[in-house]
């Protein structure tokens, strides 16, 4: 591949390259034009181009010494402006040369697309967590709601029990004697009042209809 193939084909990826001399100082800069790595940084460090590499110092000279193979760092952000964010993927080398002794060469590209896309699952995934645990909340929420129901309901059956068979012990004994005074047992009734009885065992007999339906509830 010719150079001028070579420098398009790296236009088209936008993909910049650097080679440092031994001092880790750019040297050259060819492939897509980028602000992030350009010709006016020829002779400055690579640390003052991109402060990430802050702390890497003993490990690029591994790698420009072959002791290391190299070093990505696979998403390095930029901001615009306008809440502009371009993603940059960064990787270095070791590139010995004849006039460059322990050298490192350096491949910058600009990965805004995939960047962009990648916050996005990301920001789908955090949303999809907190509406996981929001769920899961709610679910805790009815379960508990649903045992405090069972246990009102537990509660009112028994309430409904004991009433029940509170009111059916009085109540036999009310209607024992009031079928003792309708046969006139006791000795004969007046009209009036064989009324008034007959009204006294048709509500006993209503209620005792009532007590037992809740019994067999």
């Amino acid at each position: 591949m010719t150079p001028i193939l070579f420098e398009r084909l790296l236009s088209a990826l936008r993909i910049t390259y650097a080679v440092t001399d031994a001092g880790f100082r750019i040297v050259e800069v060819g492939g897509a034009s980028s602000p992030y790595l350009c010709a006016d940084h020829l002779g400055m460090a690579i640390g003052d181009i991109l402060p990430e590499l802050t702390g890497y110092e003993t490990f690029l000279a591994s790698i420009a010494e072959g002791r290391a193979s190299q070093l990505e760092l696979p998403w390095i952000n930029r901001d615009m402006g306008d809440a502009q964010t371009v993603y940059l993927r960064v990787s270095l080398q070791a590139y010995p040369s004849e006039t460059t002794t322990h050298g490192l060469f350096l491949t910058l590209e600009d990965v805004t697309s995939q960047g962009v896309a990648q916050q996005q699952v990301t920001h789908s995934r955090n949303q999809l967590r907190l509406l996981r645990d929001e769920l899961a909340q709610r679910n805790w929420a009815l379960e508990a709601a649903n045992v405090e129901l069972q246990h009102l309901d537990d509660l009112k059956s028994q309430f409904i029990e004991v009433a029940a068979h509170e009111l059916r012990t009085p109540l036999t004994t009310l209607s024992g004697f009031l079928e003792m005074l309708l046969e006139e047992l006791p000795g004969p009734l007046t009209a009036e009042q064989a009324r008034y009885l007959g009204v006294m065992d048709e509500s006993a007999r209503r209620l005792q209809a009532i007590v037992d339906e809740l019994l067999e509830m």
